[in-house]
């Protein structure tokens, strides 16, 4: 058989289209369509469903493109292993992340990774949980950062960085309240908060007032977003309380703009943040590699 065509098959897979594949191999659409429709009738097997411009394997295609790409990944590991020098590796990490995860975290462990490996190129897909677990099973990313993964049979994970949320509020927005002394009192407050799936109020209260939990939970925020820097932004103009990450709000805590509410009377919140990749796709040597430098460096964020 043509290998030649195995890695084209391959490629237009990991890619998710033709055109994305001829991009990256510097052919033809054409000439890779080309390849595709010869593979399958040396193989004589039918690989894709071509009912749409979508790549959609078959039955036989998906069985085939994991026994391809196993076999691809295990003799270039080889071959980096015999080479055991990382400045001449070359690939491609593709990652998923939250958006306040690629404005702190990203650029520190692309950065690290890329001292040891500097012709490894990254791609990065931004989203929420549902989004990046989607991607992550269709192959669209090689790792995924989560907060809460759904699939747990598909997909392995390990916790790799954990966020300490403090409630916090402005100081305009203060002044035209009375005092804050308990946990009680910061239930008629407005509150930002995140969507309900990752509601953080009511499980703050949980945490330091278990007998107000309840009503805490019926709470409707008056603003509800996905985006720490947003959640940020509405706190900071006067639109209530928020739990926010104590490393965004620093140097508003520090000039005095917000205020963290009841911190000698309340335990923060902490959220921790998982990598995820996919139990049965064999890593590549690249891959193996940031996975450990990640989990080696864990002990700076957790």
């Amino acid at each position: 058989m043509d290998f030649n065509k195995a890695k084209t098959f391959i490629e237009v897979v990991d890619s998710g289209s033709v055109t994305k594949a001829a991009i990256k191999l510097f052919r033809t659409q054409q000439a890779i369509s080309l390849q595709l429709k010869s593979l399958e009738e040396e193989l004589e097997l039918i690989l894709f469903d071509r009912n749409g411009p979508k790549i959609v394997l078959t039955r036989q295609g998906e069985t085939l493109y994991k026994e391809f790409k196993s076999a691809f990944l295990q003799m270039e590991n080889s071959v980096y292993h015999m080479k055991s020098d990382k400045t001449s590796a070359t690939g491609t990490i593709r990652l998923g992340l939250w958006m306040e995860q690629s404005t702190g975290y990203l650029p520190y462990i692309v950065t690290a990774f890329k001292q040891q490996f500097p012709r490894v190129k990254f791609e990065v897909l931004l989203g929420i949980d549902v989004e990046l677990e989607k991607a992550l099973l269709n192959n669209e990313i090689d790792f995924g950062f989560f907060v809460y993964v759904n699939n747990r049979k598909l997909i392995n994970t390990q916790p790799v960085l954990r966020r300490k949320l403090i409630l916090v509020t402005s100081n305009e927005y203060l002044l035209k309240r009375k005092r804050i002394r308990t946990i009680e009192d910061t239930l008629p407050l407005d509150l930002v908060d995140y969507s309900q799936d990752y509601a953080s109020y009511s499980i703050w209260v949980k945490e330091n007032a278990r007998w107000l939990f309840a009503e805490a939970k019926k709470k409707i925020p008056t603003v509800s977003v996905k985006n720490d820097l947003v959640l940020k932004e509405l706190v900071r103009q006067g639109h209530g309380m928020a739990l926010i990450p104590e490393e965004i709000v620093k140097d508003e805590l520090s000039t005095g703009a917000m205020i963290q509410l009841l911190p000698k009377k309340s335990k923060a919140v902490t959220l921790t943040i998982d990598v995820g990749y996919k139990k049965q796709r064999t890593k590549s040597y690249l891959h193996d590699e940031f996975l450990k430098l990640i989990i080696s460096k864990n002990n700076l964020w957790m």
